[in-house]
């Protein structure tokens, strides 16, 4: 059994044809549906409309977020002090962190009257030594 040297290369050239001129035929039908796709996607609008149209959403999104971020009224209970509200919002802005927006809604007393914290204090006053 002989190979047949002619056959064997013409065939590989014909493989290398047909492979080389669908390349070239598939980069013509990309670059053809491209400009299509440009065309369509122009819709008669300059680039100068199109930044326009995109500098006002983003506008607006800016105003959205300042909406968002606005120091509102806190509603405090009757009786207690600015010094009280500020202290607490002190308070709440270190446990969160820098960079974390929070809002206070409503700052009010408890119905209990006792004071909790003397109550831990009591409790860690009396508290037996060999727990």
């Amino acid at each position: 059994m002989s190979i047949n040297w002619v056959e064997t290369i013409a065939l590989m050239v014909v493989g290398l044809l047909v492979v080389f001129l669908a390349l070239v035929l598939l980069i013509i039908v990309i670059s053809i549906v491209g400009k299509v796709f440009v065309m369509i996607g122009k819709n008669g609008s300059s680039k100068e409309e199109r930044q326009q149209k995109k500098l006002q959403k983003q506008q607006e999104k800016l105003d959205k977020k300042k909406e968002k971020l606005a120091p509102k009224q806190v509603a405090v209970a009757k009786g207690v002090p600015n010094e009280v509200v500020a202290a607490i919002s002190a308070a709440i802005a270190a446990i969160m962190g820098e960079g974390k927006a929070f809002s206070i809604k409503k700052i009010k007393r408890t119905r209990n009257q006792a004071n909790n914290w003397a109550r831990a204090g009591a409790a860690e006053n009396t508290r037996s030594f060999f727990n």
